[in-house]
């Protein structure tokens, strides 16, 4: 090389060329970009590898020297890995080789020699060289030519190359990673020879390159260079001799059955030379070789081993004629014969069945390794045959031979670049969605608290808040927002020749990111889609870190997708590297070729350039079919051409070039016939499909068939057709480039600070896996695809085959069922199937005729072809629908594109998930639903907006649902309603289209995340508020449809659109009207689509709501997703949540009528779930008036199962079912299982009892409602009023006994359960005497007892009486004689056994320690106790319980022992006068007295104690008499007396009574107590007077 060449090199390497090599001067350099590596040969045939993938940072002492040094950046460094000797290589592997060696020989302990691999075995590197005799001869040859030159050193001659030979290569050329993924370069020798050379690691060539580059480290790196080579593989020139003859009976082209066959290498050459290379290429398995001509060249002018630069004028000035001759090869694909023997190698392992099988039909196979055929381009120019001399290219000498291809398509790279992902990766799942930060800011806003205040949102004001909201606020640069500021700033605008609108701004409201200021936060537009498409990768800041640098290989592994995030965050999830920057692998090539332009070389010599095109298979069977005739169905070249690459590569050759790929792809009258010939020669080489038994069924039972055809009969294998295979193929390679590739990658826009300290974020970067020219690259195939498979299977596509006619039993192919008879068969089949299957249960093979199992393969073949066409058109229209989508987002009248619900979905995701395809329907929802239910009401959808939905409907209609068409017409609609007056004709009816338009979208919304909104995942249960606001902010149609019909007053179209969107979550439909109720008749369908397309990707899905990718355990089925949290409940509960929202606000609003509507539409439903919800909704909100004054059965028996007795007699009150209400409280009183307290059983009481009395007044006055059932009659309503008034009574008493015994220290002396029992159930009045009051002594509540249930029992009373005196006055002691004989006898008769002690003497001691009777400290509390208890018992119909004569009595004897003073001798009458006892019966009590002693003491009663007796009896009349006086004179409260008094006066008793009681007087006159006995009869006089008076 030039000098300044080796300083170049020294400059880079490091050092010169030679001493860098080791191998003289630098020859060739080649650059491997996918791989970041250098290669290098040297003159001597030296290979060298360097490492440029490192970078050199500048110094920190040269940076600070200079200002330009500093800004310096990082710079490529070469390094130098691997040094290789390549020819030294070459002879240990040749030496190997020759000696028949099947391993390969070490390479010993020298760095250059390299290391040497046998990848296809011995024989394998044998047949690379023509065996052991060709690696000997090329031996001999290099040996030779290496002696000549040593011995023309010796001779003086002209000094050769040193070492150089035929096993020295002279070019080098890097193998690509499309091509090989072990293999990195190919050097060509001088004398033909190629070397397969592998600069990667041993570990990466035993396994593979597997995994994307993960780690940092270079080390690490697969494709990085290792310190040593590895010789794969030698590959001997084409049998050419040097004089251009080929060695041996080659047929090119041949039409014979076994097809072309490739050539086996071999040295050949009369002299024993091989012909000498001037130049050569290798580029994708092609290599080209211009061989120097013998015959043309001067033996002498060129030595055999030294490239001649003299020669004949002629051949220097580059005219001759005569010039090198052109050689090529290109890899083989031919499918040969298959011999049975050599598979084997021996026949005696077939049986005679298989033996005839293989005679008959002959297996076809590719050849594996590295087969090739060989041409030579110039002979067909001259019509030389292949024996004859092969013209030489005129120019002379070939000094270069470069590529002349065309630029590849970007759909071939993003074929090359189609790794197919493993489980591991695909286990992965969903990428989650992104979320800009507008949508996370009212998320935390909205829900950061778990209080809403609704009242700040109410759905009557809606419209004007809406209005309010989207209002533009116009201010001049201060923010000053008045009238005068801004017209002062419009008139300084004019009068300063500036615009109008400068300095004033036009806010947006906070919903809005279309630009403005918003809490210091400047917002933009949430999407930008970028110039950059995924066609050449994607940005790798997708996977969170940026490369190391261009042409690194490095990339970082994303973190974990599978964890969401609990805080808000706007950072879209990092991608895996294998979705970003998949890896390049080597593909077949008949699974290219298709994409691949047509190719050629460029060969370099004096005479100028010259062009040779490379022929594809393909192109050469588009000319055997365009030379093929008329009679193409039976054409021997296109038969031949079908056996040599198999019938269903053939077909799926012929289809591609139908669908225009390749040479199909010519306009004009040539291309549309070669289209139709391919088309004819597939069809005529199909073959039809097979059920063929399995080869061991007629000898022992089958074991269940591996294959994965559903239906397949067991004991037998399928074999498909040639050109459904074929077309598998086919369609598989056209969705290679996209199927695993994501269509959209989002990063998310930084946030910058701007001057002011305002805040901007910026847009979210969008890239597309596609741009438009790639797009419809890949379109524009399977669209034609689509035609033909409509046209050529229209039995497999017009219908779903197997399956009876009727629309109801239409069955969805995209379902899996395990059992084999269901799917593939019709019903006659499926029994004869199942017949078979039970006979065949033993083992034995159920037996088929020809003719079954031919129709059974035609059904399995359709249904497959039916499947591949339902894939073929998912995909088809998921283009479609990105071409809209960015065709929507560049429309500025339109909502953006949530593009961040498709970050990281790939296509497959996409077209074949439940959830892909629920992502999809969100965004359609979310575009075309917003588009036309804009915040603004006055405002319609444009024009723009009706053609992008009626796009989406005809190109778009297997994601863009009728659904979503409905939305869009009922929100139009609902538009074109808002813009009329109210109370119109006009309105009405368009509010009732638009209600409709929205109910009928309700039914194919069976997509639960779509409904709820929440978009965003959240643990915590929500209430109805929070799920509400979530659906209206989060875009779910549901919620933007209640809205708009809430703006319109059609409360009663909220409540039915909402159940109907429940109905597909669980719910209860509530009504049944047709599809085309209100005349939208066909116009959502479009003209492509099939009868059975029609909602089929749009129904649901499964009673519960689940994908059957879910049911099946795909990978989608656990990945982290969309709404993967959101269940149908979630659903079902959403749509209640938004009639729930509604309808409070509704009620909190003073305006109630349309509350009272919407209450009555809710309490129609024939939902029962929904009917519970609502219930308990109205009641959590306290709303319960509202609850219970709907008068419904259902209401009823919600409230009887709710076990809530006091709602259900507060519903019965307010219906004015006052029996039923009675009813529920008498029950509730007296049932023991109810666990309330007496108090509450005593007020249910209460208020049955005033619940009877109404129903009884209603009875008497014939007020009966139409709605009481059974009415009771009048004396069973009077007999439960008798029964729950007693119950009361005695309620009320026990409740008076509790408190006694509560207040006291009795509750000891009952058990625990007795007293649990008074403080919770009703006891029996008889329990309540017996076990309570009784024992326990409590003698005012046993006569209280005894005065309730009426019981008269004489002695039981008086007792009770003596009881109660006993215990206020006893114990104590006395003094007295008669005191103690009285004490004595009332505490006998009692039942207290207290004790009276008898003092004895005159003594004021009293020794006992008891209380003194005769101090009378008893006397208060007994007259306060007797009074109170009789004021209880007197009067109240049963006055026996209180017996005025025996109290008077025993009253009046303990005032005669106590011996008080003349004050209070009339205690005793006092007592009896407050009970309340009429003065007549008291009169009659003390006369009884007086009798019942003269009785007693037979008339012997003491003079003095008659007279007080009478005293007694006058002081009872006086008190009756004053008291009568008192009130006649308005001082006294006396009526009763004066009536009692003037009724005894007016039947003259009294007075009689009077005169007999001063008869008596007269009698005791003379004695002891004549002064008393004068009071007496004056007193009585005082009376008469009275009562004349009164009288």
């Amino acid at each position: 090389l030039p000098g300044f060449i080796l300083k170049a090199s020294s400059t880079i390497f490091g050092s010169g060329g030679q001493s860098s090599t080791g191998g003289g001067p630098i020859t060739s350099i080649v650059a491997d970009e996918e791989r970041c590596c250098l290669y290098t040969l040297s003159s001597r045939g030296f290979i060298c590898a360097f490492d440029i993938a490192s970078t050199t940072k500048p110094s920190s002492s040269s940076s600070t020297t200079s200002s330009s040094t500093s800004n310096a950046k990082a710079t490529p460094q070469a390094k130098l890995v691997a040094v290789m000797d390549a020819s030294k290589t070459a002879r240990l592997y040749l030496e190997a080789v020759s000696r028949g060696r099947m391993y390969p020989p070490s390479s010993g302990h020298s760095s250059s020699i390299a290391n040497i691999a046998f990848p296809g075995g011995g024989s394998s590197a044998q047949a690379g060289v023509g065996g052991m005799d060709g690696a000997r001869s090329i031996l001999k040859l290099a040996d030779a030519e290496m002696q000549r030159q040593r011995n023309a050193q010796r001779g003086g001659g002209r000094k050769a190359a040193d070492g150089i030979n035929v096993l020295t290569p002279v070019s080098i050329h890097i193998v690509p990673r499309r091509e090989s993924g072990r293999l990195t370069l190919v050097a060509i020798t001088s004398g033909g020879l190629r070397y397969y050379i592998s600069s990667l690691s041993s570990s990466v060539l035993n396994t593979g390159p597997g995994q994307q580059f993960t780690s940092s480290s270079r080390n690490a790196d697969p494709l990085a260079p290792s310190k040593r080579f590895t010789l794969c593989h030698i590959r001997a020139p084409p049998p050419v001799s040097e004089n251009g003859r080929i060695d041996g009976n080659l047929s090119f082209g041949s039409d014979g059955d076994d097809g072309v066959d490739g050539f086996v290498p071999k040295v050949v050459g009369s002299d024993g030379k091989l012909a000498r290379v001037d130049a050569s290429y290798y580029n994708s398995g092609v290599m080209v070789l211009a061989i120097e001509n013998k015959a043309d060249t001067n033996s002498d002018s060129r030595s055999a081993g030294t490239p001649s630069r003299t020669g004949s004028a002629s051949t220097r000035g580059g005219m001759s004629k005569e010039g090198d001759i052109v050689v090529a090869t290109a890899p083989d694909s031919v499918a040969r014969k298959q011999d049975v023997t050599s598979t084997t190698g021996s026949m005696n392992s077939y049986s005679a069945m298989q033996q005839y099988q293989q005679q008959q039909q002959p297996t076809f196979s590719q050849p594996g390794g590295i087969c090739e055929t060989l041409s030579l381009p110039m002979m067909s120019m001259t019509g030389s045959s292949a024996m004859e001399m092969a013209p030489n290219l005129p120019g002379g000498r070939v000094w270069a031979i470069s590529s002349g291809t065309k630029q590849e398509s970007t759909a071939l790279y993003l074929t090359l670049s189609s790794e197919t992902p493993k489980d591991v990766e695909l286990s992965v799942g969903m990428v989650p969605a992104y979320f800009p930060p507008s949508r996370l800011r009212f998320r935390d806003d909205v829900f950061a608290g778990d209080e809403y205040d609704a009242g700040s949102s109410s759905a009557l004001g809606l419209a004007e808040a809406n209005a309010r909201s989207n209002a533009l606020v116009v201010s001049n640069g201060h923010g000053n927002t008045s009238v005068a500021s801004v017209a002062l700033t419009v008139l300084s605008n004019f009068l300063l020749s500036r615009p109008l609108r400068y300095g004033i701004t036009l806010q947006t409201p906070y919903g809005q990111v279309q630009g403005g200021i918003r809490d210091g936060v400047e917002h933009q537009q949430s999407y930008r889609i970028s110039a950059r498409y995924g066609v050449k990768d994607f940005t790798f800041a997708a996977a969170g870190k940026t490369a190391r640098g261009k042409g690194s290989r490095s990339a970082v592994v994303a973190r974990p997708t599978g964890k969401k995030k609990q805080r808000s965050t706007s950072t879209a999830a990092r991608l895996s590297p294998w979705l970003l920057q998949p890896a390049v692998l080597p593909l077949n090539p008949l699974a290219i070729q298709h994409l691949i332009p047509t190719g050629g070389v460029v060969a370099l010599n004096s005479g100028g350039l010259h062009y040779f095109q490379h022929s594809s298979i393909l192109s050469n069977l588009a000319d055997a079919l365009m030379s093929a005739g008329v009679n193409i169905k039976r054409d021997e070249k296109v038969t031949s051409f079908f056996k040599s690459y198999g019938y269903k590569e053939g077909c799926a050759m012929c289809l591609a070039l139908a669908v225009g790929c390749g040479p199909g792809a010519t306009t004009g009258s040539s291309g549309e016939e070669l289209r139709n010939r391919a088309l004819q020669a597939a069809l005529a080489r199909a073959h039809v499909p097979k059920l063929n038994l399995k080869e061991n069924s007629y000898s022992i039972p089958s074991t269940p068939s591996s294959t994965t055809d559903v239906g397949v009969p067991s004991g037998y294998d399928f074999r498909p057709s040639s050109l459904s295979g074929g077309l598998t193929s086919l369609f598989s390679r056209l969705l290679r480039p996209i199927w695993y590739k994501p269509a959209v990658v989002v990063t998310e826009g930084k946030s910058i600070t701007r001057r002011g300290g305002s805040t901007m974020i910026a847009p979210a970067k969008v890239e597309l896996l596609l741009d438009d020219i790639t797009l419809e690259e890949i379109r524009k195939p399977l669209h034609a695809v689509q035609a033909l498979m409509r046209e050529v299977f229209t039995p497999a596509v017009s219908v779903i085959p197997g399956v009876q006619r009727q629309a109801s039993d239409i069955m969805d192919v995209d379902e899996d069922s395990r059992q084999e008879h269901v799917h593939l068969m019709t019903r006659t089949m499926q029994y004869q199937g199942l017949m078979r299957n039970q006979n065949g249960a033993n083992g034995a093979t159920p037996q088929l005729s020809a003719t079954e199992r031919d129709n059974i393969a035609r059904v399995i073949e359709e249904r497959h072809l039916h499947s591949i066409y339902r894939l073929l058109t998912r995909t088809l229209q998921l283009l479609n629908l990105l071409s809209l989508l960015k065709r929507a987002q560049l429309m500025p009248d339109l909502p953006e594109v949530e593009w961040g619900l498709l970050h990281g979905l790939t296509f497959s995701q996409l077209v074949e998930t439940c959830d892909g395809h629920g992502r999809i329907e969100t965004l359609l929802n979310s575009l075309v639903s917003s588009g036309a239910a804009a915040t603004n009401v006055t405002v319609t959808p444009s024009a723009d907006a009706d053609r992008l939905a009626n796009l989406f409907a005809s190109q778009c209609y297997l994601y863009f649902s009728p659904g979503s068409r409905l939305a869009y017409l009922g929100f139009r609609s609902a538009h074109a309603a808002l813009g009329c007056p109210p109370g119109t004709a006009n309105r009405a009816a368009l509010t009732n289209q638009a209600s409709t338009y929205l109910r009928r979208a309700a039914r194919y919304w069976y997509n639960a995340p779509l409904i709820t909104g929440r978009i965003l995942h959240a643990k915590d249960k929500k209430s109805y508020q929070q799920m509400a606001l979530r659906a209206m902010q989060y875009d779910s149609p549901l919620a933007k449809a209640a809205a708009a019909l809430i703006q319109l007053e059609d409360v009663v179209g909220v409540v039915d659109l909402c159940l109907e969107t429940a109905s597909n979550f669980g719910g209860r439909r509530t009504s049944q009207e047709t599809r085309d109720a209100i005349g939208v008749g066909d116009d959502s369908k479009s003209a492509e689509m099939l009868f059975w397309e029609q909602g089929l990707y749009h129904r649901k899905r499964g009673v519960d709501g689940q994908s059957t990718e879910s049911k099946r355990g795909s990978p989608s089925s656990t990945a982290l997703a969309i709404g993967a949290d959101v269940t149908p409940k979630d659903a079902l509960r959403t749509c209640h949540a938004i009639i729930f929202h509604h309808l409070s606000t509704l009620l909190d609003s003073p305006n109630q009528e349309l509350a009272i509507k919407m209450v009555a539409a809710c309490s129609g439903s024939l939902d029962k779930s929904f009917l519970q919800s609502f219930y308990e909704h109205l009641l959590e909100t306290n709303h319960v008036d509202t609850l219970l004054r709907i008068d419904s059965i259902e209401v009823e028996l919600w409230l009887k199962a709710h076990d809530d007795s006091n709602l259900l007699w507060r519903h019965y009150v307010l219906l004015g079912r006052n029996e039923h209400a009675g009813e529920i409280m008498w029950k509730r009183a007296s049932d023991p299982q109810v666990e309330i307290t007496l108090d509450e059983r005593m007020e249910c009481l209460t208020r049955a009892f005033n619940s009877y009395k109404i129903a009884l007044n209603d009875t008497t006055s014939g007020g009966i409602r139409w709605n009481q059932p059974n009415p009771s009659n009048r004396l069973d309503l009077e007999r439960i009023i008798t029964q729950i008034s007693e119950t009361v009574d005695v309620a009320i008493l026990q409740r008076r006994l509790l408190n006694t015994i509560t207040s006291s220290s009795l509750q000891g002396k009952l058990e625990d359960a007795q007293f649990a029992k008074l403080k919770s159930s009703l006891v029996p009045v008889s329990n309540l005497y017996n076990d309570y009051a009784g024992p326990l002594n409590l003698f005012d509540l046993c006569l209280l007892i005894l005065h309730s249930c009426q019981h008269n029992e004489p002695n039981t009373i008086e007792r009770l009486w003596k009881s109660i005196f006993c215990e206020e006055i006893l114990p104590c002691a006395t003094r007295s004689n008669s005191a103690y004989h009285f004490l004595q006898n009332l505490t006998t008769e009692s039942l207290l056994e207290e004790t009276v002690v008898l003092l004895s003497g005159d003594s004021n001691e009293n020794g006992s320690g008891l209380p003194l009777f005769e101090n009378r400290d008893w006397l208060n509390r007994l007259k306060g106790r007797v009074a109170s208890l009789g004021k209880e018992l007197f009067g109240k119909e049963a006055d026996y319980v209180f017996p005025v004569e025996f109290i008077v009595t025993t009253l009046e004897g303990l005032r005669r022992i106590s011996r008080g003073s003349a004050a209070e001798s009339r205690w005793p009458l006092q007592v009896v006068v407050e009970v309340g006892v009429p003065y007549a019966n008291a009169l009659g009590a003390y006369e009884s007295m007086v009798e019942r002693e003269d009785r007693e003491l037979m008339g012997g009663v003491d003079p003095h104690r008659r007279i007080q007796h009478l005293s007694s009896i006058v002081d009872v009349i006086k008190e009756w008499v004053n008291a009568s006086e008192s009130f006649r004179n308005g001082s006294g409260d006396g009526n009763q007396a004066l009536t009692e008094l003037s009724r005894a006066i007016s039947s003259g008793g009294l007075v009689s009574r009077i005169d007999a009681y001063k008869a008596s007087l007269e009698g005791l006159v003379g004695g002891r107590d004549s002064d008393a006995v004068s009071q007496i009869y004056e007193d009585l006089n005082e009376i008469d007077r009275k009562l004349k008076t009164i009288i």
